[in-house]
């Protein structure tokens, strides 16, 4: 129902900081290719009390390659904050916009890459609360996550990173690209299967379907032996140094 020209979700638990919306209005008004803008991040506990700051701008985001964009956005981890940025709503509108399964996000990221890049303002001028009541910590099981997204699908089993990664190949083969765009973005879909244990994954999505608990535990397992949750984990990582 939007028609401004920009748009921006607002999650209840998070806060902006005065000069946030006009710093990225400013920003995309100088940046007319750009589809999303947004400033670094301070991440916060529950009671308010900074964890580290991040910056939010991934290596490529910003590529004037539509490949290269999508390609830093489905190959490298980060933890879709971007979705709490400013949108350029008419860009924004040529996505198949937000689907209802767990990694909706990611995938509507990179399809929004393909149409314009990401921006950045300096300053950590949104803060996002990290508590154990936000979905990504309170919602471990593949039916939990299932129904969170849409309460149709309560206690339906569900194989959520099969379903992204055939979405990202919708989101190239919908998109005009020219056709050398089109094959290097399909190239990184390849490449993906070898990048942050992407392979692992769809194979703990697979047994998870059968015993719904071993995707918890899979996932703390990476986090606490190979590598941080991306967002807060890495912030508290960075503020301890």
């Amino acid at each position: 129902l939007a028609a401004g020209r920009y748009f921006k979700w607002a999650s209840h638990d998070d806060a902006l900081q005065p000069g946030y919306l006009q710093a990225c209005v400013d920003a995309m008004e100088q940046n007319t290719d750009a589809v999303l803008c947004q400033s670094d991040i301070d991440y916060i506990d529950e009671g308010g009390n900074s964890i580290g700051v991040r910056i939010s701008q991934l290596p490529g985001a910003d590529s004037p390659s539509p490949s290269r964009r999508f390609s830093a956005l489905v190959l490298l981890p980060h933890d879709c904050q971007a979705m709490m940025g400013l949108f350029r709503r008419e860009l924004l509108g040529r996505s198949r916009l937000l689907p209802s399964f767990h990694g909706a996000d990611r995938v509507m990221l990179a399809e929004v890459a393909l149409f314009g890049r990401f921006i950045r303002v300096p300053g950590a001028l949104i803060r996002i609360r990290d508590h154990g009541q936000r979905y990504s910590q309170s919602r471990k099981r593949p039916k939990d996550r299932a129904a969170w997204h849409d309460t149709r699908k309560s206690g339906q089993a569900r194989l959520p990173v099969w379903t992204m990664y055939r979405a990202y190949w919708k989101a190239v083969a919908n998109a005009p690209l020219p056709g050398p765009e089109k094959a290097r973005a399909r190239l990184a879909l390849f490449e993906w299967w070898f990048r942050n244990y992407n392979a692992a994954r769809m194979g703990v999505d697979l047994i998870g379907s059968v015993f719904p608990g071993f995707v918890g535990t899979a996932e703390r397992f990476k986090q606490s032996l190979l590598s941080p949750a991306p967002g807060p984990g890495q912030a508290r990582g960075t503020k301890r140094r």
